[in-house]
Order: C-alpha cells, then sequence, then structure tokens
C-alpha cells in the first residue's frame, strides 16, 4: 500500500520537531510545494480536498492529524487550517509565487 502523499506532509514537514525548521506552517506548506514533485502535491491537494468534502467532525479530524503524525496543532479550528492549507497550496501550484 502506497503511503498518502497528504499523510507525508503531514508527518514529513509538520512532524513533532517542524517549528525547529520553520518559523510557521505555511513556511512547511511552501517547502512542500518546492521541493516535491508536481505530481505529490496535486495528489496531496486532492487529498485535502476529498477529506474537506467529507466534511468530519472536529475530533475526527484531530485523530486523522494525530495519526498521520502531525506534530502542528493549528490555533482554532483544524477544519479552517486545512482549508488555508489547501488554498495555500492552490495559490503556490498556480501561480508559483510564495507566501
Amino acid at each position: 500500500m502506497t503511503r498518502s502523499a497528504l499523510r507525508a506532509f503531514l508527518s514529513g514537514y509538520l512532524h513533532q520537531d517542524w517549528d525547529v525548521e520553520y518559523a510557521t506552517a505555511v513556511e512547511a506548506a511552501v517547502d512542500f510545494v518546492r521541493n516535491e514533485p508536481p505530481v505529490v502535491v496535486a495528489a496531496a491537494r486532492k487529498q485535502l480536498m476529498s477529506l474537506l468534502r467529507a466534511d468530519p467532525p472536529e475530533q475526527a479530524l484531530q485523530r486523522y492529524l494525530q495519526e498521520a503524525g502531525c506534530g502542528y496543532h493549528p490555533p482554532g479550528l483544524i477544519k479552517d487550517w486545512l482549508e488555508q492549507l489547501a488554498q495555500c497550496w492552490q495559490q503556490q501550484t498556480s501561480t508559483g509565487e510564495s507566501l
């Protein structure tokens, strides 16, 4: 079984020590776009959009992040942060601009 691109981002870029490497979670998301093949970034965004369309409750999203190995704890609602992540990736892949 192949590992989900979204989970690879969450555990690989937002692991428990993510804040040693990045000042913000947005910086990690931008780095993901810059360093990973476009097909991996597209797969992660597609998986993220699918997760958001399922509209799971906040507790389920928290469990998903924990099980994925994500060490980032977004302020506020996880769903709001995931939507911002999707927008960041969309902007990065469509314009190539940094946030």
